[in-house]
């Protein structure tokens, strides 16, 4: 079996939502509520800087940019997780 191959098939995303399903659930845990507090807090700050932001998003037509975004996202959340796993 060739794991080098196996460990880089697929996206970041889905090799990050592998991880969450595989780590130490006290881990996920953490990082889940990690990524969720810092999603309040981007969301708090938006909305009191522009409160139809999320409408904005929604129209927001540079889609690549976000799956690129989303990619680094979970990137780096995967070494998190993975960092303290050891």
């Amino acid at each position: 079996m060739d794991l080098t191959h196996e460990i880089f098939e697929g996206t970041p995303e889905e090799r990050w939502l592998e991880i969450l399903f595989h780590a130490n659930r006290t881990l996920v845990q953490n990082e889940l509520l990690f990524l969720l507090e810092r999603l309040s807090l981007l969301e708090l700050s938006l909305d009191s800087l522009d409160p139809s932001w999320e409408e904005r998003l929604k129209a927001q037509e540079n889609l690549s940019e976000v799956k690129k975004k989303m990619g680094s996202l979970a990137i780096e959340s995967m070494g998190r997780i993975l960092s303290q796993n050891e």
